[in-house]
């Protein structure tokens, strides 16, 4: 896509953007992660994995500083995120949560342009070059027919690629994303995620949350596997999708073979009753 956006920085190097050291979280006195450290690197494609009540969801609310941790910290380019203000933080790190409820009747483009804000100041109006990322990250997502169209009258399908659009619209270093092809049918899901590894490509660094491990496997780089709120195993998609592995964690039967077109593993899922023929 020739128009992308580049994210890529004169500077770009290895050194973490993102840090997570001994990090405990939850609610209350309850902990849901526990005692977890991993690092994010410049260019990274992190894919965070896990059965129901892995504890993905609340990693996903500390890093975005929804919830603070019990005890450990998260750095953003070495700095703890808790003293990072939330519009400093906008202007590199853009959120995609899942699928919310918007209760004010923006148009698609009215609600895009917020991700702007961040970019703006107090009195600056939105100039040329503003107006050429709004259009490039609608073009981009595939929401410029909706342009005019209220945002709570759209699918779900169609809010979730708005929302991205948003995030987008920041022109961030780094996104964080909680499980955002849930809502969308198959092509949708393979747009969503092309897009993004072509982001990743051009210097999008990104972490993000799937259920779907066969889609973790193809577009993720290296992959996270959490249970009971621990780090199972990290690494790449050959050492992470181990079938010994997957069926420890997700207490099912599975057989990983290899993708005969990208030659990454992929997942088949085994029922218990299954019999050849049957």
């Amino acid at each position: 896509m020739d128009d992308i956006l580049k994210y890529k920085s004169a500077n770009m190097s290895c050194k973490a953007l993102l840090e997570v050291q001994a990090l405990s979280c939850g609610y209350g006195k309850k902990e849901i992660i526990k005692d977890i450290s991993f690092s994010v690197k410049e260019g990274a494609f992190l894919g965070v994995l896990g059965p129901n009540g892995a504890g993905k969801t609340t990693l996903f609310r500390a890093l975005t500083k929804i919830i603070k941790p019990i005890q450990g910290t998260i750095f953003y380019k070495g700095e703890d995120i808790i003293g990072i203000s939330v519009r400093q933080m906008a202007k590199e790190v853009a959120v995609l949560p899942q699928v919310l409820d918007i209760p004010f009747s923006f148009t698609v483009e009215e609600f895009v342009f917020l991700g702007r804000y961040s970019h703006l100041g107090g009195f600056k109006k939105p100039d040329k070059n503003d107006e050429a990322v709004l259009k490039r990250v609608m073009d981009e997502t595939g929401v410029m027919d909706l342009r005019y169209r209220k945002i709570n009258q759209l699918s779900i399908g169609e809010r979730q690629r708005v929302i991205f659009a948003q995030a987008l619209a920041q022109e961030p270093r780094l996104i964080l994303l909680d499980e955002p092809v849930n809502h969308l049918d198959i092509r949708y899901q393979i747009e969503f995620m092309d897009l993004l590894r072509d982001l990743n490509i051009n210097g999008l660094s990104v972490v993000i949350i799937l259920h779907d491990l066969n889609l973790a496997a193809e577009y993720c780089k290296n992959l996270l596997l959490l249970n009971k709120g621990k780090i199972r195993v990290q690494g790449r998609a050959e050492e992470v999708l181990d079938y010994k592995i997957i069926e420890e964690v997700y207490n099912t039967l599975v057989v990983v073979e290899k993708n005969p077109i990208s030659g990454k593993p992929y997942v088949l899922l085994v029922s218990k009753n299954s019999k050849k023929g049957a």
